[in-house]
């Protein structure tokens, strides 16, 4: 019989206190199997530390230039876009001392049709 495996993936962990204090329980409960970092989540770096507690939880890349910090950021600038998510990148494994899991985006920014061929040569 094949081994069939379900993820059940958790955004935003960085975002806020709450959502982190959200992803550690339902992980710790045996719900979530990975989180995706917001490493421009105001709550990022509580974000971090909490992980040396989790060691079985995966933890992805969740690329943002929408922002919860208001920002504005140009979309249509691809070459700014790949910028961004390289920094993005270098700051995740900088945090987390490790490539993410996996990687994925706020607000679906990945699914953009222009900016699809940019995130598959990208991830």
């Amino acid at each position: 019989m094949d081994k069939k495996l379900l993820v059940v993936n958790a955004d935003d962990l960085g975002a806020s206190q709450g959502v982190n204090r959200g992803v550690a329980d339902a992980h710790t409960r045996g719900i979530v199997t990975s989180a995706s970092l917001l490493v421009t989540g105001r709550a990022c770096q509580e974000a971090v530390r909490m992980l040396a507690d989790l060691p079985d939880l995966g933890v992805g890349l969740h690329f943002d230039v929408c922002g919860e910090d208001e920002r504005s950021f140009d979309v249509h600038d691809v070459e700014g876009v790949r910028e961004e998510f390289n920094a993005q990148l270098d700051q995740f494994v900088d945090l987390v001392g490790r490539a993410p899991t996996h990687v994925d985006s706020h607000r679906h920014v990945h699914r953009h049709s222009f900016l699809r061929p940019l995130f598959r040569e990208l991830v």
